[in-house]
């Protein structure tokens, strides 16, 4: 298994030794929620290329498209306009930027000269939200409360270097359902790569020990509810823990 963010992201926030055999060996996986869907092909439209075929959302009856997709069609031309503003040239870009390197790998979504110096390069990660502008519980108003998001400006920060020999900005683009966007510049110091390089320490040393006790089964309720794996595993846990409490 390479060590990409996405599995360092399961092994530490929701770690459970048989969902990653059944996702990263067995290779099964549950159908996208709708909201997935409804994100791949919003990114699939504005960066213009891809890995695989457009992603397709479900249809009318009449085979028309529905409001969802009308809403995310609209988002796609403001969206376009916007990055245009920045003087971001998509058609100059490299999309779909698969990096692998020691183990690790990682897959880009654009890679574009910097909006803020366009002498240099910058990564760039397109993102659709159903969130507010102003969300701090859910949403992208504070990145501090998203550590899987940081650790993945970490890791193709990380990899572009091992790969590249060259340090590149990282900006997460995010663009809302009702039309808002932002734009949040990551800047990584040598404490915060230091935190990585150490993450993925324990990530290889915890996949080391899962393989070898036998990818043992760690149910709960809260890790179950969300899990990509879900339908093909039999020791899903329905119920929740019943809880005390003195009163």
């Amino acid at each position: 298994m390479n060590i990409s963010q996405s599995l360092m992201n399961q092994v530490l926030e929701k770690p459970c030794p048989y969902a990653i055999k059944l996702e990263w060996l067995d290779k099964k996986r549950s159908e996208p929620s709708d909201l997935m869907k409804r994100g791949h092909y919003f990114e699939w439209c504005v960066i213009g290329d891809s890995s695989s075929d457009a992603p397709q959302l479900e249809k009318l009856k009449n085979g028309g498209k529905s409001q969802a997709e009308k809403d995310i069609d609209d988002l796609v031309v403001i969206a376009k306009k916007t990055l245009e503003g920045f003087g971001l040239e998509l058609g100059n870009a490299q999309t779909q930027l698969r990096l692998e390197h020691d183990g690790k790998s990682g897959l880009i979504d654009l890679v574009a000269a910097d909006i803020e110096d366009k002498k240099r390069k910058a990564i760039y990660d397109i993102k659709y939200t159903e969130t507010k502008y102003d969300d701090r519980w859910n949403g992208w108003a504070d990145i501090e409360t998203r550590p899987t998001a940081k650790r993945q400006a970490r890791h193709y920060i990380h990899l572009w270097k091992e790969v590249y020999n060259e340090w590149l900005p990282y900006y997460f683009v995010i663009f809302g359902k009702s039309g808002w966007c932002r734009i949040i510049k990551c800047i990584v110091t040598a404490e915060s790569m230091a935190i990585h390089y150490r993450e993925i320490e324990v990530v290889v040393d915890m996949l080391a020990k899962w393989r070898k006790e036998g990818w043992k089964p760690e149910p709960s309720y809260e890790k179950c509810r969300d899990c990509r794996v879900a339908q093909f595993c039999e020791h899903y846990q329905v119920l929740p823990d019943i809880e005390q409490a003195s009163i």
